[in-house]
């Protein structure tokens, strides 16, 4: 892919991803409560969002011009990732009921259901990278 190329798919994710969550924070907020009515692998965002994802991380070249540390530390997340997606489910299951996350969620439901996103990646990341450290269980994951 060129790099017009690439940062048009680039683009496309960026504004999918802020319409997916404009739409679920606003939905939102007349109920209360969290709208995840596009929150399912099926769903058109989800499938653009991977897509994209999947084709440039495919072609990785783009990296190249990059520093090494960044390399390797895009390289440390990406093959956290399947795990990620494998314990989400779990992870987001016991964090939508924490008191912390419903609190931000009162407060404001973009920060509410941002914050919620960013604690599940980040924790299941971690979860991910203390498993991998496992030998038999690092060959699933």
């Amino acid at each position: 892919f060129s790099a017009r190329q690439r940062l048009g798919i680039a683009l496309m994710m960026v504004i999918v991803l802020i319409a997916s969550s404009l739409y679920m924070t606003l939905t939102s907020l007349e109920t209360g409560e969290i709208n995840y009515a596009l929150d399912s692998i099926a769903m058109f965002n989800t499938v653009v969002l991977s897509v994209g994802a999947f084709i440039l991380n495919k072609d990785w070249a783009w990296l190249k011009t990059r520093s090494v540390s960044i390399q390797k530390g895009i390289t440390f997340v990406a093959d956290l990732t399947f795990g990620i997606y494998l314990l989400h489910g779990f992870v987001f299951s016991a964090i939508v009921r924490l008191a912390p996350i419903q609190a931000l969620f009162r407060l404001n439901p973009i920060i509410g259901v941002q914050s919620e996103e960013v604690a599940v990646f980040v924790l299941c990341g971690l979860m991910v990278a203390i498993l991998k450290r496992n030998p038999v269980v690092k060959n699933y994951l």
